[in-house]
């Protein structure tokens, strides 16, 4: 073999090897994420998984009803053979709350001090001080409900101009609780933006976009913790 010829193969590793370098740092998120020291990042198929849209007051806007429609294929991909559900009052579980209003908790998603969004990128391991009130509401939920652990979707409440607007952007915010104990596990921010397209919405897209990156930092997640 020349010394031409080790060389070139030389430089060819040594770009494979920055191609995967790169590719590894790109799994970590573009947002700032916070998780639960004693957390491991694993979720698997025998856990109880509901997922919760914390809507800003208003009703649902157009960005909130495409995040429930995205919510099926990335629950597929997440994880094979996946119990989850939707958390919502058409649940049989909402019977169970014996009253008690559902959409108080997406009030307190939204109010709580512990569950401000962070700005920035990076992850920091920290126990979430949730209000008593947010803790005895995923108390409740986990209950009535009968889940183990919740995600929940809280867009940050952005509506487009009009229907055909080509570009929407807004931040939303993640979180998975653990509803035995009414703990934070995890949270992400999540900011993103979405695209007009023959074939989806600005919102549509936006929708896919903040699930496929909440998606892909979760299935990543064991592996960075280990890391760190």
């Amino acid at each position: 073999m020349s010394k031409n010829t080790e060389k070139a193969l030389w430089w060819v590793g040594l770009s494979a090897l920055a191609v995967v370098a790169t590719g590894c740092a790109a799994r970590a998120p573009k947002g700032a994420e916070t998780v639960d020291p004693k957390w491991s990042g694993a979720i698997d198929s025998t856990i109880r998984l509901g997922v919760y849209l914390a809507s800003p007051p208003g009703g649902y806007s157009q960005a909130g009803f495409e995040t429930m429609s995205r919510a099926e294929e990335t629950m597929k991909v997440l994880r094979p053979g996946i119990r989850w559900t939707w958390v919502d009052s058409s649940h049989p579980g909402t019977e169970a709350l014996k009253g008690w209003d559902l959409d108080s908790l997406s009030k307190l998603m939204r109010t709580d001090k512990a569950l401000e969004g962070r700005g920035g990128s990076g992850m920091q391991k920290a126990v979430a001080d949730l209000a008593p009130a947010t803790r005895a509401a995923l108390l409740r939920v986990g209950k009535a409900y009968e889940q183990d652990l919740l995600i929940v979707l809280r867009p940050g409440g952005a509506r487009a101009e009009k229907d055909s607007s080509k570009l929407f952007q807004d931040q939303a915010w993640f979180g998975v609780f653990d509803l035995s104990q009414g703990a934070l596990l995890y949270s992400l921010e999540a900011p993103s933006e979405g695209k007009q397209s023959a074939a989806a919405s600005a919102e549509s897209d936006w929708a896919r976009s903040v699930w496929e990156e909440f998606r892909k930092a979760l299935e990543n997640l064991p592996k960075r913790i280990k890391k760190q």
